[in-house]
């Protein structure tokens, strides 16, 4: 019985981003999905973009991810091999229980829209 209340607390954090219709806008997937409740501490965050993100244009700065409880978490930004996922591994876990908001600057496409 402890045991399975540890793991129910375990799975307890927010994800939004700083500006959803906006987002809304840039990015077709956005995982956990915003304002998503018992998201898992330790996950990733992902944002696929419509189109064909330019690899030598992504850029770790243009990522900024705060945890209300454990402030600015820097991480790893990787694009994935259909060139239109990105993933952002957290150094560390966020806190339980806390709201994390993504702030994502605009992201070059290889036609080199915005």
């Amino acid at each position: 019985m402890e045991k399975s209340g540890v793991l129910l607390v375990a799975s307890f954090a927010v994800i939004g981003l700083s500006d959803p219709a906006e987002s809304a806008n840039r990015f077709v997937h956005i995982s956990p999905v915003p304002g998503s409740n018992l998201v898992s501490p330790a996950n990733n965050i992902v944002l696929r973009s419509p189109e064909v993100v330019d690899p030598s244009r992504l850029d770790p700065s243009g990522v900024r991810v705060v945890g209300s409880l454990s402030g600015l978490h820097p991480g790893t930004l990787k694009l994935s091999s259909d060139a239109r996922t990105i993933v952002f591994v957290p150094d560390q876990p966020f806190h339980l229980g806390e709201r994390v908001v993504v702030h994502a600057a605009p992201l070059r496409a290889i036609s080199g829209d915005r």
